[in-house]
């Protein structure tokens, strides 16, 4: 049962990717100074309003936490942008503790947070 699990996982994690257009960040274990850095980053739910048709483009967002600096500062107008980016990069270091790819491009990083 347990190989099974592993094997449906795997293919639920391929068909998302395709899906989502996603990829496994870098994983960065624990210890030292580690980097988030999400380029292009897309929320999930949204991608799927898009090719649902509900909605018609999905801005990407970059997001970069740690090395240089430990403190992250959003700003601007109650649109919805600020919460959306630490939604995303929530269910990110969520979905990549899972072992599930994401909807960023290549160079982007991730810490194996131990909790979120």
């Amino acid at each position: 049962a347990e190989r099974l699990a592993a094997l449906e996982l795997a293919l639920v994690a391929q068909r998302f990717a395709q899906a989502q257009d996603a990829r496994v960040p870098a994983l960065e274990p624990g210890g030292g100074r580690r980097e988030l850095v999400l380029r292009q980053a897309r929320h999930p739910l949204l991608v799927e309003q898009v090719r649902e048709g509900r909605l018609d483009a999905v801005v990407p967002i970059d997001l970069r936490l740690g090395g240089d600096f430990d403190l992250l500062v959003i700003t601007g107008p109650n649109t919805g942008g600020k919460t959306l980016a630490l939604k995303t990069a929530g269910l990110f270091a969520l979905l990549v503790r899972c072992g599930f790819p994401v909807p960023c491009a290549g160079g982007s990083r991730m810490p194996l947070y131990d909790g979120v």
